[in-house]
This record gives C-alpha cells, structure tokens and sequence, in this order.
C-alpha cells in the first residue's frame, strides 16, 4: 500500500467490538464533495436514494442514481465526486468483514463467507438497473439502515440476518465473481 494511500485511512471506529456495523445518511448539496476519498477495514454497502453523483471505487468510477447501490470491500479506496448543479443523498452501511463469520468450521462458513474474507470471490463494485438482485437488496439494505437508527430490542440479530440474506440473494443471482 502506498503512503499516499496510508494517509486516507479513515480513522472512525464503525459500530462497537460486539457490533461492528455503523449506518450513516448523508445529503450534499450541488457542488460539495459527495465522500471524501478514504478506506477502512470494513466492508460497504452505499445506497443511493436521492439525486445523483459520480462515485469512485478502487481505479472505477460510475455515476449513481436512486436505487443503485456501491459495494466496497476493506481496504479499498472510495470516494463520491459532486456532478455540476445536482444534489446527492445516500446511506451508507459499513461492517467488519467477519461480521458475518462464524467460529465454527461448517459448509456455510467455509463455501459462502470464507473465500470473500480471503479476497479468492468478490461481489461486483456497483450494483445498477432493475436486476432480480438489486430488487432484493436494495430494500434490506435499506431495513438495516432503519434497524440500526431504531435500535429496538434484538435488532442486531435481524441486522446480522439480513445481512445474510443480502449475501445470499447476490450469489443466487450470479453476483459473485473469482477473483485470482
């Protein structure tokens, strides 16, 4: 990793030691920078549910409109770059990666969560369009936004399931990809 990439680290604790995942919602304003370029150790998912901006993730960029979605994985730099005269919201959910491991050794460990913990699977960065996927996750994304700014009694457990199932919608639609 390069120095100038040491220094974008984001120094921000995202949730707690028992419950690293953190929600954020974010509106700029036309011409104000959308998400300083940065990268963490968790992984993201970002919605975008208003207006429109161009969002980097890694060495690609793609433009971003309501009910699209970007994926990024840890240590990845990411950023949102402002569009003349347009306004952006979105909500972004960042969790640690073994967020969703578990301690024991079984097949739903060892085929479906460990080869994205060791990078050998990825999702794909951006997620666009009308896709079987996209309709799925979009609004359990947005439920575990909701879960989290509520914080009623047992919402970690329906966070951490919904989250599964996110992950699991987005490999029954062929979301995942071999990564050398």
């Amino acid at each position: 990793m390069s120095l100038d990439n040491k220094l974008l680290r984001e120094k921000r604790l995202h949730g707690t030691k028992f419950f690293p995942v953190a929600v954020y919602e974010c509106h700029q304003k036309p011409e104000n920078m959308i998400v300083d370029f940065h990268w963490h150790d968790e992984w993201e998912f970002l919605l975008v549910t208003q207006g429109k901006a161009m969002f980097q993730e890694g060495s690609r960029q793609q433009l971003l409109k309501p009910g699209q979605i970007m994926f990024t994985r840890n240590r990845v730099v990411h950023g949102g770059i402002p569009l003349p005269q347009q306004s952006c919201s979105f909500r972004a959910i960042v969790f640690h990666p073994r967020f969703l491991a578990d301690d024991t050794v079984n097949p739903v460990q060892i085929e479906y969560v460990e080869p994205f913990l060791t990078g050998k699977k990825q999702f794909p960065d951006f997620m666009l369009g009308n896709t079987a996927g996209n309709k799925k996750i979009y609004p359990l994304l947005n439920e575990i936004y909701l879960l989290c700014q509520r914080r009623m009694l047992g919402y970690e457990l329906h966070v951490k399931g919904n989250l599964l199932i996110v992950w699991a919608a987005l490999l029954a639609t062929g979301g995942s990809v071999d990564h050398p």
